[in-house]
């Protein structure tokens, strides 16, 4: 048993060296590994084919987003300055404002259809209301979904999985005879929503939906704890335990591995594993296999021969490491439906990955930033103080730097042995062409930018409170 503190509480959990000592490792041969190799290999040529096809977009998209500089920005050898213009983020975290406003500008951002209801089942059905949105505050259902808004807004596709768990609601009472005030510990189904990144997130390339998919998986980083407590609560399989030793990613898919330092992490910093969570079908009898225990029922259904075990069947395997089964059970829901939501936020045909604002906007960003990069390496050459010197008519050992009250000793007219020397000349123009460039950004996405409208307005003369009222309107 090991000691793992938790958010400030301690859980007693197994840990793998704690384990060690039941069963030689080399002896322990885990269940369920043909279905953990079945779910794998396909997770494995999925990654790849996503990975060819948006890795390096995304990667730029996320840069540009986060205003990080990388070597590929640069457009040429001489280029000095590597300043990223803010144009494209305004412009993604302006339509993401604009799409939270439209969600939850209502305190109830949802509410009934009172057609379909009739008149004394309003009342029940509005205080159920309630109690659902009262439900999301404690989830915090709005965060999920802004986050994914903007994931949406950047990679172009929002994804979200809705998880159905139990948790332990907490709060303080007074123990009524020793007056002490004590935790007070109550298990409640809660059903939470989480954003996923595109770059997490495995789809079957061959499918435009989810619904249409064989399967799609989850991949994500967690704390070797989080897996070790979740298989002391028993939602992952105790057998397990042994194997759940933390492991550095063998290949970091990361879109920001370059400039995040959260990306960059081995087991050294932290113990951490990676969880892949597949929802779709798989066959039967590979389902079966994993099942630890079975009942005489399930052992009589898998003795006959009649039976199809390659029939494809709804479920939900989470596997740790690549190869270490954590949770393998059928699909738990009455419908069956998988626990992941995908929409485009603009829709792209015949494709499962959608266009976002970034997409419209990469181009004018590239061009705009050259345009800025150009005018300020420019600046350098007309600002620093650049000077031609006759060599052989200055003292030995002079230091050749320039400022304010410095003598300089020539052997001869000063104005001969020296002279200043000018590349270029200071162009107004250039800033101007960069601030059309940064217009080609807000047209290419959609976006707004309020100052920039009404000082055109006011250089036009149009600066009337109705112009302004309609440009904004329009907008909105």
């Amino acid at each position: 048993m090991s000691l793992i503190p938790l958010q400030g509480q301690e859980i007693i959990v197994d840990t793998p060296e704690s384990v060690s000592d039941v069963a030689n490792d080399d002896a322990i041969v885990q269940p369920g590994q043909a279905l953990v190799g079945w779910i794998m290999q396909r997770v494995t040529m999925w990654e790849n084919v996503r990975e060819r096809g948006y890795a390096r977009l995304w990667a730029n998209y996320w840069r540009l987003w986060r205003g990080k500089w990388d070597a590929l920005d640069q457009n040429r050898e001489s280029e000095r300055s590597r300043v990223i213009t803010p144009a494209l983020a305004q412009a993604i975290e302006a339509a993401v404002s604009e799409v939270e406003e439209a969600v939850f500008a209502r305190d109830a951002w949802f509410d009934i259809d009172q057609r379909k209801t009739q008149n004394k089942q309003a009342l029940n059905a509005l205080l159920q209301r309630d109690e659902l949105l009262q439900d999301m505050e404690l989830v915090n259902v709005k965060g999920a979904c802004s986050e994914t808004f903007l994931c949406a807004a950047i990679f172009g596709t929002g994804i979200m999985q809705i998880n159905v768990e139990v948790r332990r609601h907490s709060k303080p009472r007074r123990n009524p005879q020793t007056q002490k005030l004590e935790a007070s510990n109550k298990e409640k189904v809660v059903v939470s929503c989480e954003s996923i990144r595109p770059d997490c997130f495995i789809p079957d390339p061959a499918a435009t939906s989810i619904d249409e998919m064989l399967g799609c998986a989850v991949k994500r980083v967690k704390p070797q704890h989080h897996v070790l407590e979740k298989i002391k609560a028993g939602v992952y399989l105790e057998s397990a335990t042994a194997f759940c030793f933390p492991q550095h990613r063998l290949l970091n898919r990361d879109i920001d591995k370059e400039v995040d330092p959260q990306s960059q992490i081995t087991v050294v910093d932290a113990d951490e594993m990676e969880i892949t969570e597949w929802h779709g079908k798989v066959p039967v009898g590979l389902l079966n296999d994993a099942l630890g225990s079975k009942s005489e029922v399930d052992e009589l259904l898998a003795s006959d021969d009649s039976g199809d075990d390659e029939e494809l069947i709804e479920a939900v395997v989470t596997i740790a490491n690549g190869h270490v089964l954590l949770r393998a059970m059928a699909n738990p829901f009455v419908m069956k439906d998988r626990g992941i939501i995908a929409f485009q936020y603009e829709t792209v045909p015949g494709r499962f990955w959608g266009r976002g604002v970034a997409e419209k906007g990469y181009n004018p960003q590239i061009a705009l930033d050259a345009s800025v990069r150009a005018y300020i390496d420019a600046l350098g050459f007309i600002s620093a103080p650049m000077m031609g010197v006759d060599s052989g008519r200055i003292p030995k050992g002079f230091k050749n730097a320039v400022y304010p009250g410095k003598v300089w000793l020539t052997q001869g007219n000063p104005q001969e042995v020296l002279s200043t020397v000018q590349i270029g000349r200071f162009e107004p123009a250039m800033f101007q062409q960069a601030s059309e460039m940064e217009r080609m950004v807000q047209m290419g996405t959609g976006a707004f930018d309020t100052a920039t409208a009404l000082n055109g307005q006011s250089q036009s003369g149009a600066n009337s409170l109705s112009a302004n009222s309609m440009l904004m309107g329009a907008f909105v």
